[in-house]
């Protein structure tokens, strides 16, 4: 894999094939053009061939259909405070499985990404953004990995802790403890930007593949 930086607090290393370490700090890699411009399209047109759903928000902020049946099911929603499409990619489904054929084998490798808890892509049309947030949807989310599938727009670009980051296409970006650490989505100003984002826990199970893995 390509890594152009990986941060753990303030240090620079070279070496990213950990194989599923504690990270004691704070991490963030950037691994640059891993996917192709054809696997981004893909992904891409997963998210575009879904029909939006109804949905609305509960008390505790979690967005559901309000359709139940569509929960069984990859679908597709207009977040209701920032005006972002959003696909949720259930596991299980050929939607969520045809998307981790092209990316699994770029996933970190350490412990803090060792089993998916949720993915989704997002797509952000003009004046769109994502405010400075930390992620409360899963308290047992420990890593996040954002993989850029366009770079044709203009503004848009993803800021974790300060880090700003330039749109390219395929790049990915991981980072872990994601319920501590700020970031967000800078305005869009023109085009539409695209991404998958995948959240993880740690792997606890026992008998897993992870477990089988040299």
């Amino acid at each position: 894999m390509p890594i152009r930086k990986l941060v753990v607090s303030t240090q620079v290393v070279k070496d990213a094939s950990h194989e599923y370490e504690e990270t004691a700090s704070n991490l963030l890699m950037i691994a640059d053009s891993v996917l192709t411009q054809e696997s981004c399209d893909v992904i891409i047109n997963v998210m575009d061939r879904m029909v939006i759903s109804e949905v609305f928000q509960e008390d505790n902020g979690q967005i559901c259909a309000k359709e139940l049946s569509v929960m069984d099911k990859s679908w597709r929603y207009e977040h209701p405070r920032t005006g972002h499409d959003v696909t949720v990619l259930e596991q299980g489904t050929t939607p969520f499985e045809e998307v981790l054929d092209l990316v699994e084998p770029y996933l970190p490798k350490t412990a803090e990404f060792g089993e998916i808890t949720y993915a989704t892509i997002m797509k952000y049309p003009t004046d769109t953004m994502f405010q400075w947030h930390k992620d409360e949807a899963d308290q047992d989310d420990t890593g996040t990995t954002i993989f850029m599938l366009n770079d044709n727009y203009q503004g848009g670009r993803l800021n974790v802790e300060g880090h700003i980051l330039q749109p390219r296409t395929g790049t990915m970006v991981a980072f872990n403890n994601s319920t501590e650490r700020w970031h967000g989505v800078e305005p869009l100003f023109q085009g539409e930007r695209y991404v998958l984002a995948i959240w993880f826990k740690r792997h606890n199970e026992e008998g897993s593949d992870f477990d089988e893995q040299d």
